[in-house]
């Protein structure tokens, strides 16, 4: 008893879902144990149960339950019979089996739209054995309208969670309705607009994960002032003007694509030192910098750029990552982030498979592939119809039926209602068909004609009303989108994105629903007519049990040469069952009455002939040919079947053979005729999985609580125990990744490390929507905790390769090599958002020069195009420009412009390279002998002299002798210097006399071209040289200006200042 008062009371929350606003996948978890635990008791366990329990009502006016274990007056004690405890944890189990599997589907009105649910849960290893309605007596044997009333209230329930939000968003309702989906009018209007490329979303995207694009650019700082004092600055500076002159005029427009502000502004511009240039140039720098993410999907159009890749899974990667971004800086919380980036992707998925059904209609409509096609169609719209026909007239005759029935027995009330169980709108297959009630008037029914792109004329004069000719000819069409329209009703016949939603599936819903109906109808009448109708059903049945032990007789008989022991001894045994029904027949000294009598014989008929179909579809595998003419389809065929309609059942797997070949000639057709166009659509597939997965994961991590959104650790690892509730958490959360299409089976492993590995970082997501004012990391640990959960789903071994080993886990990163590098790539496009988002372009910069040498390395080509161009631009300018546009004052951009120089300690290269050129400066003093020529007077002066010496010219290093490997650089350093200025020729002394005048202090005195030969010291910036030069000599004698010829040598001795590297190996 205590055990059922405690099982009982971690099940009530299911069995008040007037108190409950919703449930969490932990709750749900714990919900359906007690209820599965409490069902296994047993019905006569369950019948001594009596289980007391007591509402509280807080000063909050909130409504606790708990046991009544201290039996307070302030108690209000209600009790609940065995049954009905029974029966609640039934529709508690039923309600929330129900909601994993189709969070959005329509809420079940009756008992046999829930009759499928185990079979819903068999591609579930972790839960399909808990699920098994057989095994618990997990479905009530007599479900009543009280047992729906209360599976409806508590899958209300449910669906009052705040993460059911995230369901609605992901299945948008033209994704999941076939009478959207499969919809003529819908495709039709849909070819009527050109497709849009992937690169268009990616643009948008892309434009909303920068926040500074809409604020404008900032004020410029105070620019450059005046001109450097001396010699070395004003060098420094006329490398400057050469780097900006080669940055503006040359480098920036072989790439203008990615710098349109600059090239546009500065195009035929001379660079000058002044403030309003500068301020210009930054200004344009910053803009095109901040559009730089912008950007990158334009460069996915650019044939000499990424053109290569708009149709990768690089370019859905970075729409994914884009439309993250964007959503985490305009707020949108998590559990909304991720299924519209699915939604996105979606979207784009569905352009590119528009724009391959638009090539296939416009090239590929003559080819043999494409005719064949046509021909499959025609059978599979036969198929249909036929079906359609044979269940309509079934479910009318059985209205018909039971209407007579009621009028020859009046005042009886139907215990069941038939509408509830068969006005499913996915079973009205006459819209789909016949195009009732569509705005447009067509129907699947066409669909021959739109894939040859043209109606057929005969059937078209049939429809003589203006309002059809008006839907024939009040809009006109191209053949094309006619053949366009019909590839893609074709594809949709199997099912869209999301599964189980194929024509075929459809059908066999519709054919069990009508059988569930047919038999509880039959129940019904047998209860009402106690005479006639059960002797003539008890007739019936023993009919039936003759005819199918004669089945099991012949089917023996037909499969002899090729049934395996095992096989033949199970139809033995199947035989003897059905021979003898003894033990089930009416006696009333025994208390079984003619009713209970039927119900037993009907129930065995109908389990002895389910395993006779299964036995014979399994004979059938290794000799398809053979089924068509086996005693079971005969049985089948005749109509007098235990389970009714079975033999619509052969009429159905007919039309899925059909749709398995259409599919494998859609393959066929998009392989040969589409090779370049279905890159776009295959390579968008694995990134709509795994956002999906990602969704999914969301969902099962989202709590019920507002407050604290998501589960804990301690949440999870109570849950990850290894017992049953490990298997029902993980399997309620597999059955949801079950949805997704085209996907191996799931590890348990893989999902349990998934679920830790993201639930550890949830602790970064505490209040990012609330924070109060917002700090600049929030969208970005938003944001990030998306991506690195994106980057988790494709890098650990969550589930098994589509077609491959099926024992064998592996990444999809491995599954599919082309996403091998969209993890890191998914890293960079981030840092990318988020630097030029708090405006660091430094860092920026170098999280584009790593995304654009990403791309280029996944272009396998040898035309490099501009793609090389622009790394190595960003490589060699990048930082100055972050700096410029950085700068906050006149001295970070004198700084800026100076360190376009070589920094300091540049002496070093030609004392470590081999071979070096260079623009350079000595700053020392010379010695030397030198020698004066008078032009007019031909006098001559020759004399010691002592002088500063700073020349500049070009310097050509190099190292002398062999270097030894794994050894230090000892190697001498000598250079050839030619200068040709020398400021120090300004202050030199003069020993002689002969010419009778003084140095002047002139600039042209600076310009003597020389010519010297230096050493230059291991590990100093110190040279000593020899050398010489010749020039002109301006002196000044009784205020007039002489000019001599100056020719001098000498011994120098100083400190190397190079002002700029111009090669080196």
């Amino acid at each position: 008893m205590q055990n059922a008062r405690f099982l009982l009371l971690l099940l009530l929350p299911c069995f008040l879902p007037s108190l409950v606003k919703g449930q969490s996948l932990l709750e749900d978890t714990r919900a359906l144990v007690s209820a599965l635990k409490i069902l296994e008791q047993g019905a006569e366990a369950r019948m001594d149960t009596v289980i007391e329990y007591t509402i509280l009502r807080d000063t909050l006016s909130t409504e606790r339950i708990r046991l009544d274990t201290i039996g307070a007056d302030t108690l209000i004690r209600e009790s609940a019979s065995a049954e009905r405890v029974a029966m609640e944890s039934s529709a508690c189990a039923l309600a929330i089996l129900y909601n994993y599997d189709n969070p959005t589907g329509p809420v079940p009105a009756s008992p046999s739209q829930l009759k499928n649910i185990s079979e819903r849960y068999a591609g579930n290893h972790l839960i399909r054995e808990l699920a098994r309605q057989d095994g618990l007596g997990l479905f009530p044997e007599e479900p009543d309208s009280l047992f729906v009333s209360k599976f409806q209230e508590k899958l209300y329930a449910l669906r009052a969670a705040p993460r059911h939000k995230m369901m609605g968003l992901l299945y948008a309702e033209e994704a999941r309705s076939p009478s959207s989906y499969l919809s003529t009018a819908h495709t039709l209007r849909r070819y009527s607009v050109p497709p849009v490329a992937n690169t268009a979303a990616l643009r948008m995207a892309a434009e909303g994960s920068n926040q500074n694009i809409s604020k404008g650019i900032i004020s410029a700082p105070d620019i450059i002032q005046g001109l450097f004092d001396f010699i070395i600055k004003r060098a420094q500076q006329e490398v400057a003007i050469n780097f900006m002159e080669r940055l503006l005029g040359e480098e920036v427009k072989d790439i203008h694509e990615v710098f349109p502000a600059v090239a546009g502004t500065f195009d035929g511009h001379n660079f000058t030192y002044s403030n309003s240039f500068f301020e210009r140039l930054r200004q344009a720098f910053f803009e095109d910098l901040q559009l730089l993410s912008v950007r990158l999907p334009n460069l996915l159009l650019e044939s000499d750029y990424f053109k290569a890749l708009q149709d990768d899974p690089i370019s859905y990667n970075l729409l994914a990552v884009y439309s993250m971004a964007g959503m985490a800086q305009n707020g949108y919380p998590l559990e909304e982030i991720l299924p519209i980036t699915n939604r996105y992707l979606y979207d784009s998925y569905g352009e590119a498979k528009k724009s391959v059904n638009l090539h296939l209609a416009e090239k590929a409509f003559t080819s043999p592939e494409y005719k064949a096609l046509i021909t499959t169609t025609e059978d599979i719209i036969g198929e249909m119809n036929a079906i359609y026909i044979r269940l309509n007239k079934e479910e009318t005759a059985l209205r018909n039926e039971l209407d007579s029935f009621q009028l020859a027995h009046p005042g009886t009330l139907r215990t069941f209602n038939l509408d509830a169980s068969l006005k499913n709108p996915e079973f009205d297959f006459e819209v789909l068909l016949y195009g009732a009630n569509d705005s447009l008037g067509f129907g699947l029914n066409w669909l021959p004609d739109l894939l040859r792109g043209e109606l057929d004329s005969t059937a078209v004069l049939d429809y003589n009303s203006i309002q059809n000719y008006d839907k024939f000819f009040g809009r006109e069409r191209s053949p094309e989108q006619w053949r366009a329209a019909g590839l893609e009703l074709a594809r949709n016949l199997n099912g869209p994105w999301y599964k189980d939603s194929a024509v075929d599936a459809i059908l066999r819903n519709w054919r069990r629903a009508l059988t569930d109906y047919r038999l509880s109808a039959q129940r019904w009448m047998n209860s009402v007519d106690t005479l006639s109708v059960l002797t003539a059903a008890l007739q019936e049945a023993e009919h039936a049990r003759e005819n199918l032990q004669a089945t099991v007789e012949n089917t023996l008989a037909y499969w002899d040469t090729i049934v395996t022991r095992d096989q033949s001894l199970a139809l033995q045994l199947l035989y003897n069952i059905a021979r003898d029904f003894s033990d089930i027949q009416p006696d009333p000294l025994f208390g079984v009455s003619d009713r209970n009598a039927l119900d037993a014989q009907t129930e065995r008929l109908q389990e002895i002939e389910r395993r006779l179909i299964q036995l014979n579809d399994r004979l059938s595998e290794s000799r398809p040919a053979l089924k068509a003419g086996s005693p079971v389809n005969s049985y089948l065929a005749s109509k007098q079947p235990a389970i009714p309609y079975t033999d619509i059942t052969p009429m159905i797997d007919t039309l899925s053979l059909s749709l398995q070949r259409m599919q494998e000639q859609l393959s066929l057709l998009d392989a040969k005729q589409a090779t370049g166009q279905i890159k776009a659509r295959d390579n968008a597939e694995p990134l709509l999985q795994l956002t999906e997965i990602l969704t999914q994961l969301v969902y099962s991590m989202r709590s019920n609580n507002d407050t604290d959104r998501w589960i804990n650790r301690d949440d999870l690892n109570s849950m990850l125990n290894g017992g049953v509730e490990q298997r029902v958490f993980l399997g309620l959360m597999q059955q949801r990744l079950l949805d997704i299409k085209s996907i191996g089976r799931f590890s348990t492993n893989g999902l349990a490390q998934l679920l830790e590995l993201t639930v550890r970082d949830l602790p970064l997501l505490i209040n990012t929507d609330t924070i109060t004012p917002k700090d600049s990391l929030s969208f970005y640990r938003k944001a990030s905790f998306a991506i690195n959960a994106f980057n988790r789903t494709m890098e650990l071994p969550l589930f098994s390769q589509t077609g491959g080993p099926g024992g064998q886990f592996l990444p999809i990163t491995e599954q599919k090599p082309g996403l091998k590098q969209l993890p890191e790539l998914s890293d960079k496009a981030l840092e990318l958002i988020y630097f030029l988002n708090i405006k660091d372009h430094r860092h920026a910069v170098s999280s584009a020069i790593r995304i654009f040498s990403s791309l280029d390395a996944a272009i396998d080509s040898k035309k490099e195009g501009k793609r090389r161009l622009l790394v190595g631009f960003f490589q060699n300018y990048g930082d100055f420009i972050a700096d410029l546009v950085d700068a906050k004052t006149g001295d970070e951009i004198k700084g800026l412009m100076s360190s376009i120089a070589n920094p300091p300690g540049s002496s070093r290269t030609k004392r470590r390279q081999d071979l070096s050129v260079s623009l350079n400066a000595y700053l020392g003093g010379a010695f030397g002998y030198e020698s004066w020529e008078d032009n007019k007077t031909g006098d001559t002066d020759t004399f010691w002299s002592l002088a500063p010496t700073m020349p500049v010219g070009i310097s050509i290093s190099k190292l002398l002798g062999k270097k030894k490997e794994s050894e230090e650089e000892k190697r001498p350093s000598f250079s050839a210097f030619i200068s040709f200025v020398d400021l120090g020729g300004l202050l030199s002394y003069r020993g002689g006399s002969e010419i009778d005048a003084e140095s002047k202090i002139t600039f042209k005195n600076i310009f003597k071209p020389g010519l010297q030969f230096h050493w230059n010291p291991r590990k100093t910036p110190f040279y000593v040289g020899l050398g010489g030069h010749y020039g002109s000599q301006f002196l000044e004698a009784d205020g007039t200006e002489l000019s001599v010829r100056s020719l001098r040598g000498f011994v120098a001795f100083g400190v190397d200042v190079p002002i700029k590297t111009l090669y080196q190996k």
